[in-house]
């Protein structure tokens, strides 16, 4: 069995897109696949603490690009509470249990009462479920991570999104060249500008200008799509 233990930094990675998001998420879908070979462990610090990192990238300026609007919040957040409170791959360490050992670690490496908190479980759980196993602490932030290390903890770090992050095991994400890319983005020029041709201006109005209009009621590249295609 392996374990891996997620830090509140990691988890919010589970739920928005994020660099290092596909490495978190690798972790848990294959933890819940197999629970006897993977489990997941984390803190329960990490439940207010991610619903409150949720709630303020749900109301920031860049909420559309992290894949979490204010709607989509409100309907992530009991998958949230179910997850981290009733999944059968998951192990909470109650962060009481720890707090003497996070003093003793905040008093070494000047780390954050909460980051130590997080460091402190993750000690507590390693030595209670076995110190022969393969144990891999996950985390974002970067200088917990070097705390994470100093107290001789193996660390995956899941802001990298490359086949070099370190600790993470399994295969990682393929690398996306610069060629692939200019290709893709060729073949999206070269379809609009067809869009663009077979619908004329009104292919380039938005779906809410198009639906303005008398007797009109779908998106008109929809509509355009739809004309090529027959």
């Amino acid at each position: 069995m392996k374990l891996y233990f997620l830090d509140s930094s990691a988890i919010v990675r589970l739920y928005v897109v994020e660099p290092g998001w596909s490495t978190v998420r690798e972790l848990v879908r294959g933890a819940a696949a197999d629970p006897p070979r993977a489990r997941i462990c984390a803190c329960d610090l990490a439940l207010p603490e991610t619903i409150s990192a949720l709630q303020q990238i749900s109301t920031g300026p860049n909420a559309g690009r992290r894949g979490l609007s204010p709607a989509a919040y409100r309907r992530t957040l009991p998958l949230v509470r179910a997850q981290m409170l009733e999944t059968e791959a998951a192990v909470s360490i109650t962060a009481s249990s720890c707090i003497p050992l996070a003093a003793d670690v905040v008093d070494r490496r000047k780390v954050r009462g909460a980051d130590a908190v997080h460091i402190a479980a993750a000690l507590t759980a390693r030595e209670t479920m076995g110190t022969g196993l393969p144990f891999v602490f996950v985390s974002g932030d970067a200088r917990q991570c070097r705390a994470a290390e100093e107290e001789g903890l193996p660390v995956c770090r899941s802001e990298q999104e490359s086949r070099s992050r370190r600790g993470c095991s399994g295969p990682g994400p393929q690398t996306v060249s610069a060629r692939w890319l200019l290709a893709v983005s060729g073949v999206q020029i070269a379809w609009f500008v067809v869009v663009g041709i077979a619908g004329g201006k009104d292919a380039f109005l938005t779906a809410q200008e198009w639906n303005a209009k008398p007797g009109r009621f779908e998106c008109p590249r929809r509509r355009w799509v739809q004309r090529l295609i027959r």
